[in-house]
């Protein structure tokens, strides 16, 4: 007996109610809720980096930031709809009129940060679904180690302690030194 699965639309998804504290996001069409309310740390630096990225876009006139709403319809039939906890659209890219929900494409720059609840196995599903769809750069950050694994079409590679998170091709002369990144964290 085989089991037949209904595979959800960016559409089905967009009219579902709004709940506070639940999102989902589409996988191959499969509906995936996101654990809600993941901590004061998780939240602390997911509004530092959204902060250092938007100051940097505004200064230099790039284009736009989201932060842990922003969701983008990846790919269709069947569809994926993912949500990074911040991203980065050049204003080249970013669809005029803006959509209100989902932007109908990929991030140049797509923000996850780690949580005790995400699993390896489906953080890298998220990072190759912003790669394989047209991201450019994706930075996965680990707060309780104080890291980020930043990857790229071609390579990746890890930054720690006094490294300096660079945007780039993507966000020319971006420059974090992840020591500020991380200072209110560790303190």
């Amino acid at each position: 007996m085989s089991v037949q699965v209904k595979l959800m639309t960016a559409e089905e998804l967009r009219a579902l109610p709004q709940v506070e504290g639940v999102r989902y996001e589409l996988v191959e069409g499969a509906l995936i809720e996101m654990v809600g309310g993941t901590g004061g740390l998780h939240g602390v630096l997911e509004a530092s980096i959204a902060y250092h990225l938007s100051s940097f876009v505004r200064q230099h006139d790039l284009g736009y930031v989201t932060g842990a709403s922003g969701a983008f319809i990846l790919a269709r039939n069947p569809d994926v709809v993912r949500i990074p906890d911040a991203a980065f659209i050049s204003k080249a890219r970013m669809p005029k009129p803006i959509p209100e929900r989902f932007l109908p494409l990929a991030p140049d720059l797509a923000v996850e940060i780690v949580s005790p609840n995400d699993s390896a196995l489906e953080m890298r599903r998220s990072i190759h679904d912003y790669l394989r769809h047209g991201a450019q750069m994706v930075w996965v950050i680990y707060p309780e180690l104080c890291l980020i694994d930043c990857y790229y079409l071609d390579h990746a590679r890890s930054l720690e302690d006094d490294a300096v998170l660079e945007g780039g091709d993507v966000l020319p002369n971006f420059r974090l030194p992840l020591r500020a990144l991380f200072a209110d964290l560790t303190e």
